[in-house]
């Protein structure tokens, strides 16, 4: 039984891996309402009159050691000492 499901799976992701290879990517050389593949086309007239305008964006100088390593990483090691302590009790 497990053997049969097994085939079936394969013959699933098979036939599924093929079909996104060749199947339709036309979605993805045009625009629609949520994906933009091609920029617009240039009018001077609308880009004229855009007032000029800097988005300013928060930047985080937190490392990815202080915020997600070292926290783990003590949490792990007292878990680690908090096991091995009541494995001996």
């Amino acid at each position: 039984m497990a053997l049969r499901i097994s085939h079936q799976f394969f013959c699933l992701q098979l036939i599924q891996n093929i079909t996104m290879a060749v199947g339709p990517i036309v979605q993805y050389h045009q625009n629609s309402k949520y994906y933009s593949a091609r920029p617009p086309r240039p009018n001077k007239q609308v880009d004229n009159d855009l007032p000029h305008m800097t988005i300013q964006m928060p930047v985080y100088k937190e490392s990815l050691e202080a915020v997600l390593y070292a926290p783990f990483v003590l949490k792990y090691v007292l878990s680690l000492l908090t096991t091995s302590c009541l494995s001996h009790v």
